[in-house]
């Protein structure tokens, strides 16, 4: 799960856009890496393994205080969506929504939000995702 930077060395191809970073992806995936995650920053997330590119885009939210820790944030939530056996996709949406809720506070672990913090942010918003699983 390497961010933009990091996906970019790996690589060897350089990204500035979810074009680049698609193409980063499939340079990954064809070395035998089966479902690899590149996190862009407030653009979103791509998941890609044998299904091809998935690309989805963040939360807006407002205001945005501190970005640092979202990162973390996101894989903390991908990580703990698969630990509760959600789909891949599922796990990227509630690791969008955490990710994007972290922005909101300062600091990093202090800012990582609570439960009901993401789950009334998935209610308000009309997210795809089974509260009863998370």
């Amino acid at each position: 799960m390497p961010n933009e930077a990091e996906a970019s060395e790996i690589s060897g191809k350089c990204i500035e856009n979810i074009e680049n970073a698609i193409n980063a992806a499939e340079t990954m995936w064809k070395s035998g890496i089966e479902n690899i995650v590149i996190t862009c920053a407030d653009k979103g997330a791509l998941l890609y393994n044998q299904n091809g590119p998935e690309f989805l885009p963040s939360y807006k939210v407002s205001p945005v205080i501190d970005p640092a820790g979202a990162g973390d944030a996101f894989a903390g939530a991908f990580a703990y969506g698969l630990w509760k056996g959600l789909s891949l996709n599922t796990c990227m949406k509630l690791a969008n929504v955490v990710g994007a809720l972290t922005v909101k506070k300062y600091g990093t672990g202090i800012s990582i939000p609570s439960r009901q913090e993401v789950v009334d942010f998935i209610k308000r918003n009309n997210i795809d995702i089974n509260l009863g699983n998370i």
